[in-house]
């Protein structure tokens, strides 16, 4: 009996609502696109018959959700900003709230002259690399200490073929290796910001995620605090820093600056589209 891809579809929904596993279509849809080694499932993919391996490594899949595993770690890569990035494991997945705080990062750096950007803890370096793809007259410098996401962003400038991008490996919470770099017009950060004794709190799936891009310290507010203390000097004067948080942080990160770093009318904190309170800009 052979197999077509609206069978595999229609078993992968129903063994996602047997697992309760939530966007059960669309999942299955991106699971089957990678399987089938596409960029999307289109409805006549359905009709085409399977391969057994195809069917296996499609079950495999399944098997890998419910096991907790995300589902951007089991196909490699995930969008963001409209750009495909590679998304190993060992890395912070891209989340949408992240492409709005590069969204804004982005208008300031259009609209002035901007030469020089700094993605601080760079993860899968989607902020930075988004940044260099977008303004490719500029120079950005990826900041990042641990193996797995070093390896990814390269994977990530090698994608895209980038000529504009320096890769640092740089301890952020001390900053030395730096000093000798061009200070930045632009800087860019979505640290770790999770109290530690909150960690055991979080969903199993988010715990499948690096607990270094997670770990804020005691308060979570260990990276803010090394930002505004070290990281703000490195900014040329008329620039700024774009501060991706938690919802109950925006004020507190705001106290570590001076008040002069919100005096501009672009500056303070803000909401996503969702109207949580979930960045902060400090001009300098």
């Amino acid at each position: 009996m052979t197999t077509s891809g609206g069978d595999l579809l229609a078993y992968g929904v129903a063994f996602y609502n047997d697992n309760n596993i939530d966007n059960a279509e669309f999942e299955v849809s991106q699971l089957l696109a990678f399987c089938f080694q596409l960029e999307r499932l289109r409805e006549q993919d359905l009709q085409n018959e399977v391969s057994a391996d195809c069917a296996a490594k499609f079950k495999n899949c399944l098997q890998q959700r419910k096991n907790g595993d995300p589902l951007q770690y089991i196909i490699g890569e995930w969008d963001f900003y409209g750009r495909t990035f590679v998304v190993d494991r060992g890395v912070l997945i891209p989340r949408p709230e992240t492409e709005e705080l590069t969204d804004r990062a982005l208008s300031f750096i259009k609209s002035n002259s901007c030469r020089v950007v700094y993605d601080v803890c760079a993860g899968t370096g989607c902020i930075g690399l988004t940044v260099a793809l977008e303004c490719p007259w500029i120079h950005v410098y990826l900041f990042e200490l641990y193996d797995a996401p070093l390896q990814c962003i390269e994977k990530n400038i090698s994608r895209y073929n980038l000529k504009n991008v320096t890769l640092v490996k740089a301890d952020v919470l001390h900053a030395d290796n730096i000093l000798n770099l061009p200070p930045a017009d632009v800087i860019i950060a979505n640290p770790p910001y999770i109290p530690s004794a909150e960690l055991i709190d979080l969903q199993a799936e988010v715990l499948k995620e690096p607990i270094t891009a997670l770990d804020g310290g005691d308060d979570g507010m260990c990276f803010y605090n090394v930002l505004a203390d070290r990281w703000y000097a490195f900014l040329q004067d008329g620039g700024r820093m774009f501060l991706e948080c938690a919802e109950d942080q925006t004020d507190r990160i705001q106290t570590l600056f001076p008040a002069v770093a919100f005096e501009p009318d672009d500056c303070g904190g803000f909401s996503d589209f969702y109207g949580l309170p979930r960045f902060v800009i400090a001009a300098k």
